[in-house]
């Protein structure tokens, strides 16, 4: 176990897929932060001088729930995606130049997939920390409507994570044909292979 963990932690391509992973991430950022400046000047800003007696106060209001869940979409939902990508394209699917381009493909939408798994468990985590730390629903004072809570919350996680799958997945298969087109212009001094390519 230590001896296949310490094999792929010394796989190659690490620098490439980082680059990739966060140049994916940032996208998915800069969106969210156009996302969140977009929903403060339609919500926070008085469309006339009289409409708020205290229009400063009620914008940093706003201002801070923009900021706030900005943070939480960049932590929960960015973060794992970004982390299965890379993990993908450096462990388990590498990209290499001499690949074809269909293989490239099936490469990134294998990277998306892996990201989407990590969003899904991200989300499921989030969720139960939050009824472990709020409290379930006093409605439902047995563990079958605890647990049934729960499951509620996964089925959600699965279904945005499906929907982020389709949203996210142009992003990756541009950002992983980019890394292709830079490979095949370089001769690598070593070759990269994958857990994938192993099987």
């Amino acid at each position: 176990m230590a001896q296949t963990l310490g094999k792929n932690l010394r796989r190659r391509g690490a620098l490439a897929a980082l680059l990739t992973a966060v140049g994916i991430a940032a996208w998915l950022v800069v969106e969210r932060a156009v996302g969140a400046i977009t929903w403060l000047t339609a919500y926070a800003v008085p469309t006339n001088q009289g409409e708020f007696n205290d229009a400063p106060g009620i914008a940093a209001d706003y201002g801070f729930v923009a900021l706030q869940q900005f943070g939480f979409s960049v932590l929960w939902d960015v973060l794992p995606v970004a982390l299965g990508v890379f993990a993908s394209l450096w462990m388990v699917a590498p990209v290499a130049g001499e690949l074809a381009m269909r293989f490239v493909v099936a490469r990134a939408v294998l990277a998306t997939a892996c990201g989407i798994v990590l969003y899904i468990v991200a989300q499921f985590a989030k969720s139960t920390y939050e009824y472990v730390t709020r409290g379930f629903d006093p409605a439902l004072e047995a563990i079958p409507g605890n647990a049934l809570q729960l499951w509620t919350q996964f089925g959600y996680a699965i279904t945005n994570g499906i929907t982020f799958f389709f949203a996210t997945l142009p992003l990756v298969v541009l950002g992983v044909v980019l890394l292709w087109l830079w490979l095949r212009n370089r001769d690598p001094k070593h070759p990269v292979y994958g857990i994938l390519d192993e099987v």
